[in-house]
């Protein structure tokens, strides 16, 4: 029996997303602490493509769990992070939540995406599973047990 508290993590950029027409946007290290540095690039994530191995991976686990998109994005391009699920015909697969850090959190993405899981999990969630393409997010997710897949795509903003 399926345990409804069951979910499954899915990245956004670089997992299901494309962001490599946005490389040119990646702020400089020095600057990658301030958010007004990122903003160009989330600002164009709108120009984004779908991944399609990304897509039908994500079509195959919505078919047996809730997604929960877990992104980097700053809530900032919420409007556009939705149209892009829904062009791509994406949020008819299966029953998706939107995780997306505040507009003044710039921490980086593994300190971000490892207080939301820790959120997630006292509120009662299990993840069974989490899709990322950063490797220092994918040992965050192991040391909270939690099973992981990377694609062999990857967001322009991992170095």
């Amino acid at each position: 029996m399926i345990d409804p508290n069951e979910v499954i993590i899915f990245d956004l950029d670089g997992v299901l997303f494309d962001s490599t027409h946005r490389a040119e946007l990646v702020p400089d290290k020095s600057l990658q602490h301030l958010r007004s540095a990122w903003q160009p690039f989330n600002d164009a994530c709108d120009g984004d493509l779908v991944i399609p191995a990304g897509k039908l991976l994500l079509g195959a686990l919505a078919a047996t769990r809730p997604i929960f998109f877990l992104t980097s994005r700053p809530y900032l391009v919420f409007d556009k992070t939705v149209k892009a699920i829904k062009d791509a015909d994406i949020d008819n697969l299966g029953v998706f939540k939107l995780y997306m850090r505040m507009a003044d959190d710039c921490r980086p993405p593994v300190e971000f995406k490892n207080a939301m899981i820790a959120l997630l999990m006292r509120e009662g969630c299990i993840p069974i599973l989490a899709v990322d393409d950063d490797p220092e997010i994918l040992a965050m997710y192991k040391c909270h047990g939690i099973p992981s897949l990377k694609p062999s795509t990857c967001c322009v903003s991992i170095k």
